[in-house]
């Protein structure tokens, strides 16, 4: 369980530092932001930076994989209204229990 989160915060902190890139060349990023996400990107590379590189040097294929599969998600999700978001976990749920259940 414990490796699950972790490579979960790991996927998560990797898209983080991909968004806050992306995010400097909107209109939205300001002076009063432009603090907090540089010290927020240094303390997501130095806690993550090395576990990660770690992780594309072991899997390469299965890092980008998982990245590409999560950003992918997220970026569907931030489409959907609430009742589809709702619909959408009660699906996933679903789909696990029968997969848990060996079906």
């Amino acid at each position: 369980m414990e490796q699950r989160e972790v490579l979960k915060l790991m996927a998560l902190a990797q898209l983080m530092l991909e968004s806050m890139d992306d995010f400097k060349e909107t209109s939205m990023y300001k002076q009063q932001t432009k603090q907090t996400v540089q010290r927020l990107e240094a303390l997501l590379k130095s806690q993550f930076g090395r576990s990660i590189d770690m992780m594309y040097q072991a899997e390469p294929e299965h890092a980008n994989m998982l990245l590409t599969g999560v950003e992918e998600t997220i970026d569907l999700l931030a489409t959907l209204n609430i009742d589809n978001i709702t619909l959408l976990g009660n699906t996933i749920k679903a789909l696990k229990e029968e997969q848990e259940n060996g079906k």
